[in-house]
C-alpha cells in the first residue's frame, strides 16, 4: 500500500467526520505485509504470506471517549467504524484526563531513521538461507535433530493523523532467521537456539554461524547438574538482563503508576540502581527498533536522562498518565524507545565472569515470576558453574529471588556485549549476590 493511498483514505476520513460535526478524533491506518518459512530436512515445509490492513478511529465527544476498529478499508466499512465509535463515546463514562494531546507536544521534525529496507528478496533465496543454517547446525557432531528453522521478512506503513492537524507516518522492516536444535546424551535431552534480526537481510548473520550457534549452546546444557540453596554472585547474560530493565520500565510507565501498582510509585529524585548505574532513552538512533520521530499519540519524544548516577530523574509517560499525574508527557505512548543501559565500568563478558571468580552464569530464565507492586523477582532459571572465572558445567532446576530494590543497588558491572535485538539495550550485567533455591 502506498503512502498516496494513505493519504487518500485519511482525506476521506477528514471530510466524512467534518460533515458529521466530529471535531475531536485520531485516527491511525497500518497497513503489513509479509512472508515466513519453516524449514524440514532441507525442504520447505510451511510458507505463509500475510497482508494485513487495520484503521483505529477514536472519538472525543467532550470528556467521553469511543473507539472503533476495522480491518476492511473500503469507504462504507470506514464510515461504520467512525459512526460506532461515535456512539460508543456517546455511552461511556466522562474522564475528566481524556482527551488529544496538547498541540504543541507534537512532532514537527521527521527525519530518515533508518528504519525501512526493501531488499527485494524472493522465497528461494529465504528457502536457501535456511537450508544452510539447518544444515551447518545438523553437520556438528552430536546433534540429533533441528526442533525448527524460521525465516521470515515483513513490512509495515502506519500514518497517524488528528483532527487537531497533525500527521505523521512510519515505515519499518524486519528479517529474521532463527533456529532450535536438539541434542541428547545419557538420558538427558535439551534444546536450544540462535537467531539474528535486523532491519535488512544482507546484514543479517551469516546463515551457517546461526546454525552452528545453535547447536553448540544446546550441546553445552547436555547433562546438568543442581545446585544447593545459598546466595551467590551470579552474571546475567544479555538477552536475560533485557527481562530485569523490562520490569522497570513496566514500573515507571504511567499506567502503573496511576493505578498504584508499582514499587517505584514517588520514587523521582530517588537513588533505585547503583551509583555507576545511568539509563538513557535514545530515540533517534538510525536504524534500531525503537526509533521513532513520534510516539503513539503523536507527540515527539525525547532523548531522556532516566536514570543517573543511580537516581531516577523521568517517568514515561503518555498525555493521558501525565494528566493523572498532574505531570507532562513524555512521548512514551506505546512504550519506550531504544533504552540504552550504561555503567562506568563495561567489560567483556569474559571479564565480568574472571572478576565474579565463582558463581553462576544465567543464561535463561523461566516464567513470569515478579510482582510489580511488591518489587518480589523470583524465577526458574537455567545456566553454568563458574569456577575462577570460567565456565565449568551446565546448571539446572533452581530459582533466582530477591527484591528488585536489592538487584538494582548490586549491579556491580555491566559488560559491553549489547544485544541490540530489541528496544532495551543491555549487555551482561554482574550482580553482587541473588538468593538461589537449589537443593
Amino acid at each position: 500500500m502506498s503512502l498516496d493511498y494513505l493519504h487518500l483514505i485519511n482525506d476521506k476520513i477528514k471530510t466524512f467526520c467534518r460533515g458529521k460535526n466530529i471535531e475531536n478524533y485520531s485516527v491511525t491506518i497500518s497497513q503489513s505485509d509479509g512472508l515466513s518459512v519453516s524449514i524440514r530436512e532441507q525442504e520447505a515445509d510451511v510458507i505463509e504470506h500475510n497482508n494485513d490492513n487495520a484503521l483505529i478511529i477514536c472519538i472525543y465527544r467532550g470528556q467521553k471517549k469511543g473507539i472503533a476498529t476495522t480491518t476492511n478499508l473500503s469507504q462504507s466499512s470506514i464510515e461504520l467504524a467512525i459512526e460506532k465509535a461515535r456512539y460508543i463515546a456517546k455511552w461511556t463514562q466522562d474522564d475528566k484526563y481524556a482527551g488529544l494531546p496538547d498541540s504543541e507536544d507534537f512532532a514537527t521534525k521527521f527525519i530518515d531513521l533508518d528504519t525501512y529496507y526493501d531488499d527485494k528478496i524472493n522465497v528461494d533465496k529465504m528457502i536457501n538461507a535456511a537450508c544452510i543454517t539447518e544444515k551447518a547446525g545438523l553437520d556438528v557432531a552430536g546433534i540429533s535433530c533441528a526442533e525448527s528453522v524460521d525465516i521470515d521478512s515483513s513490512f509495515s506503513t502506519t500514518m497517524l493523523s488528528n483532527s487537531l492537524g497533525f500527521t505523521g507516518y512510519a515505515r519499518s522492516s524486519h528479517y529474521g532467521l532463527s533456529a532450535t536444535m536438539i541434542a541428547a546424551k545419557n538420558g538427558d535431552k535439551q534444546r536450544d537456539g540462535e537467531y539474528s534480526i535486523h532491519r535488512k537481510f544482507k546484514s543479517l548473520d551469516d546463515a551457517k554461524t546461526i546454525g552452528i550457534k545453535a547447536s553448540k549452546k544446546t550441546l553445552s546444557r547436555l547433562n546438568p547438574v543442581k545446585i544447593k540453596t545459598g546466595k551467590y554472585p551470579i552474571v546475567l547474560d544479555a538477552q536475560v538482563a533485557k527481562g530485569l530493565f523490562g520490569t522497570f520500565i513496566s514500573a515507571i510507565s504511567g499506567s502503573n503508576l496511576y493505578n498504584k501498582n508499582s514499587f517505584l510509585l514517588d520514587s523521582l529524585d530517588k537513588k533505585i540502581f547503583s551509583k555507576q548505574i545511568n539509563i538513557q532513552q535514545k530515540p533517534f538512533v538510525r536504524g534500531l527498533w525503537g526509533s521513532v520521530n513520534f510516539d503513539n499519540e503523536g507527540v515527539a519524544p525525547q532523548n531522556t536522562q532516566i536514570i543517573k548516577n543511580g537516581v531516577l530523574q523521568s517517568y514515561l509517560l503518555s498525555s493521558y498518565s501525565a494528566r493523572r499525574l498532574g505531570l507532562k508527557t513524555t512521548g512514551n505512548a506505546g512504550g519506550v524507545h531504544n533504552l540504552f543501559i550504561e555503567h562506568n565500568n563495561k567489560l567483556p563478558q569474559k571479564q565480568l565472569l574472571k572478576n565474579m571468580d565463582k558463581g553462576l552464569f544465567i543464561t535463561e530464565t523461566i516464567g513470569m515470576g515478579v510482582n510489580l507492586l511488591t518489587g518480589d523477582y523470583s524465577k526458574g532459571a537455567t545456566g553454568f558453574w563458574v569456577e575462577n572465572g570460567k565456565i565449568c558445567y551446565p546448571i539446572s532446576e533452581f530459582t533466582i529471588a530477591d527484591n528488585l530494590n536489592n538487584i538494582y543497588n548490586n549491579i556491580i558491572a555491566v559488560g559491553n556485549d549489547i544485544d541490540y535485538r530489541g528496544n532495551i539495550l543491555t549487555g551482561s550485567i554482574f550482580i553482587k549476590e541473588m538468593m538461589i533455591a537449589g537443593t
